[in-house]
């Protein structure tokens, strides 16, 4: 037991009020306390989140309110690759420590360079893999109220992440006292305070790093920023979104800003592409974007702030390449790639090796095999996209297209562990959103018998 279980019983219970039982929004709001454990098992943490589905899981299931109807919209060829994906990465922990004894490996847990063996590492990784796919598994066969529903909690989830920053801040600045004993109680970490880069603080809130605490406040902004480009702006979202932004660039981190860039480029694309179908540009968005753009212009010019950006944003992408942080991931990087060499490109199996990006981790553990069907996965999610103008996409999976495209820049970076629920609910709904014929008159939703108000990918029983 750790300091962080009592509390963590308490929000789960609240979460099991608030949200009447709903097993994903309690699963996506505990995973960002990544750097509290609840329970150490054998000196290894359970994180939050798996705590969490360990106990909520069992009683759903008990309770008879675990449904788990066929879905009519799955995309089976995306479905089969995933599983066919999980399956192998499985296999190849059981199997390849043994079948390629002895070659070099390094990992976070075992060190650099060590003789490949099979270790608890190969339990505990495919154990968070299956607990993954678990989460997938519910979120296909949930209404797509459900999924709605599990993606505002997500959301809310970063907006706590911020407002923790911002008592990181204050506990940076003016001392105030921070929960550290409950939040930073993972013992396979360690957690550093608040420090400062060319003068901007650096922040990590609730999570293990910045650049994890980055990956989680950009899916956020993703999914939050999708629906103010395509809505209406309520004042709510608004406030969320600036919350979230104003956290996420106190993060400086690469990982952060590559999120951030691929958000203002998708936006304005997703924007100019409401607007063209809209024919109309709505005022709203446009007196707020002058009114952004009307206050940065003046402060760039009469302040030092255009000389803190400049010098936060060569340290983050230029001047990285000269920092031990780079020369660090690099190296786990290259020792991953040459474990991909010594293993004939098979992998030496999942958990065994942990580089800094995930395209070298995905190549160190399950090799050529595993790296393709990751890909041909990928590839039928999108394949929606490039269906006739007959066929309607779901809204939901478009955002979650969109926030998967930065989960993937993230990954690419230095998020070596493709675990995070929040990426398996966003495969999910990409997953469960097959595209359907639409009606050769046009009708309305009332007309066609379609519900408006809870659509569902299942039909109610």
């Amino acid at each position: 037991m750790t300091a962080s279980t009592l509390p963590l019983l308490v929000l789960i219970a609240f979460l099991w009020w608030r949200t009447k039982g709903e097993l994903l929004p309690i699963v996506l709001f505990t995973s960002i306390f990544d750097a509290a454990s609840a329970l150490n098992v054998a000196g290894a943490p359970v994180t939050p989140w798996l705590f969490a589905l360990i106990i909520c899981l069992p009683i759903k299931a008990l309770s008879g309110k675990l449904s788990l109807r066929p879905v009519p919209g799955l995309n089976r060829a995306a479905f089969r690759s995933l599983l066919l994906f999980v399956g192998y990465a499985l296999f190849s922990s059981v199997v390849f420590p043994f079948l390629f004894h002895g070659i070099l490996v390094s990992n976070s847990r075992n060190g650099l360079n060590v003789h490949l063996a099979w270790s608890m590492t190969n339990f505990t990784q495919p154990t968070y893999l299956l607990a993954a796919l678990a989460v997938f598994l519910l979120s296909i066969h949930s209404t797509r109220e459900q999924l709605r529903n599990a993606v505002n909690w997500y959301i809310r989830a970063c907006v706590c992440i911020a407002c923790f920053s911002m008592y990181q801040l204050a506990n940076a600045t003016l001392h105030v006292p921070y929960p550290s004993a409950i939040l930073y109680t993972n013992t396979a970490h360690t957690i550093y305070d608040a420090y400062k880069i060319s003068g901007v603080w650096r922040l990590n809130s609730t999570l293990t790093e910045a650049s994890e605490a980055a990956f989680y406040l950009g899916t956020g902004l993703a999914l939050l920023g999708w629906h103010l480009a395509t809505h209406r702006i309520r004042w709510q979202s608004a406030a969320s979104f600036l919350l979230i932004l104003t956290a996420l660039v106190l993060t400086v981190s690469t990982v952060g800003y590559a999120c951030l860039g691929t958000i203002a480029i998708g936006g304005i694309l997703l924007y100019a592409r409401y607007s063209f179908r809209r024919q109309s540009m709505a005022p709203v968005k446009l007196l707020l974007l002058l009114g952004l753009v009307g206050t940065a212009v003046p402060l760039l010019i009469l302040t030092d702030a255009g000389h803190t950006i400049s010098n936060v944003l060569a340290n983050v992408f230029v001047n990285k390449v000269d920092s031990a942080s780079y020369r660090e991931r690099s190296l786990w990087n290259t020792l991953a790639l040459k474990t991909s060499h010594d293993s004939y490109y098979f992998g030496a199996g999942w958990g065994s090796v942990r580089a800094s990006s995930f395209a070298c981790s995905l190549m160190a553990n399950v090799g050529i095999p595993g790296v393709l069907l990751f890909l041909f996965f990928i590839l039928q999610l999108l394949r929606p996209l490039w269906t006739p103008k007959r066929y309607a996409r779901f809204e939901m999976y478009e955002r979650s297209l969109f926030a998967i495209a930065v989960v993937l820049v993230a990954l690419l970076i230095a998020t070596p562990d493709p675990i995070e629920p929040i990426i398996w609910v966003l495969f999910a709904i990409a997953t469960a959103s097959k595209p359907r014929r639409m009606a050769r008159t046009a009708q309305s939703p009332a007309q066609a018998g379609i519900p408006v108000d809870r659509p569902t990918l299942i039909p109610q029983m």
